[in-house]
Formats: C-alpha cells, sequence, structure tokens
C-alpha cells in the first residue's frame, strides 16, 4: 500500500474511533480522497464529508451518518488496493 492510501486510511479510522470527530478532520479527509484517489464511486463519499456538522441540521449530516458512510468508503477502499 502507498504512503498515500495509508494516510487516507488513518485518517479514516481516526474519524471512525473518535468520541468526537471535528470538521477538522472531515476536511482532511475530504482533501485526502480528493488528492490521492481518481474514483467516482468515493466522489459521493466527499460531499457527504462536506456537508457534515457533528450535531447535523438542515441539509446537514451528523457524526454517526458520517462514521457509517466512512465504513463503507474503507471497506471499499481496502478492496480496491487488494484489486490494483
Amino acid at each position: 500500500m502507498d504512503k498515500a492510501a495509508q494516510k487516507l486510511k488513518d485518517a479514516i479510522h481516526s474519524f471512525l474511533v473518535s468520541d468526537a470527530p471535528t470538521i477538522e478532520m472531515a476536511n482532511t479527509i475530504e482533501v485526502l480522497l480528493d488528492e490521492h484517489l481518481d474514483d467516482g464511486v468515493l466522489e459521493h463519499t466527499q460531499e457527504i464529508l462536506a456537508r457534515f456538522r457533528p450535531e447535523g441540521g438542515d441539509y446537514l449530516f451528523d457524526t454517526a451518518f458520517v462514521q457509517k458512510k466512512l465504513s463503507e468508503a474503507m471497506s471499499y477502499i481496502e478492496t480496491q488496493k487488494r484489486n490494483i
């Protein structure tokens, strides 16, 4: 696994295990996805991260929803890396 993929996985893992994930954590993952993955499947994950607020709100995604989607993204990333 290359350094970029490992950095992305580490950032996602940190968000998933955090008791209080922050907007900054979401922004970091969003940038890493943009910089290191050329995969349309994960564009939806970027859109979700861009609309993350820990408490949620109108047209925003809360922590539980984003953690679920990032868990799915992590599984996808791991599957893709095995297939390369």
